[in-house]
């Protein structure tokens, strides 16, 4: 009865040993946390770089810069559902899928894309169903 007494007290006391130590381990851990400092470096760009890493890229006519204008004020407007047809922008293949309801219905969506002033949007923008 005295040896199991003692075993008790043994593993008790080792116990409370290993939950000391790692208790310890924990906040020692904490204590040591490094910080690195980073500072912001200055970019340059050459204006005149022709390594082909963008730096001399040429800029948009203004007939595409009036084009991407346009697909992004009729984006911004999807969905748009009418009688004759509906218009959703697929963000992930940059299309419009248009859904025709009516027989005359792909005329009538070309006529009120001139209409709205959209018609400068070439037609491989938009993909029909």
């Amino acid at each position: 009865m005295k040896k199991i007494k003692n075993l008790i007290i043994v593993i008790i006391t080792f116990l409370i040993i290993i939950g000391l130590l790692m208790l310890a381990n924990k906040d020692f851990k904490k204590n040591n946390v490094k910080t690195i400092e980073i500072s912001p470096t200055p970019t340059i760009i050459n204006e005149n770089d022709s390594d082909n890493n963008g730096g001399g890229l040429d800029e948009f006519s203004d007939q595409e810069k009036k084009t991407m204008e346009l697909i992004a004020v009729l984006r911004r407007n999807c969905p748009i559902k009418n009688d004759n047809f509906s218009l959703s922008f697929d963000i992930m293949k940059i299309i419009f899928t248009v859904e025709i309801k009516e027989p005359s219905g792909k005329e009538y969506f070309l006529s009120w894309l001139k209409n709205e002033g959209y018609d400068e949007i070439p037609i491989e923008y938009f993909v029909f169903k």
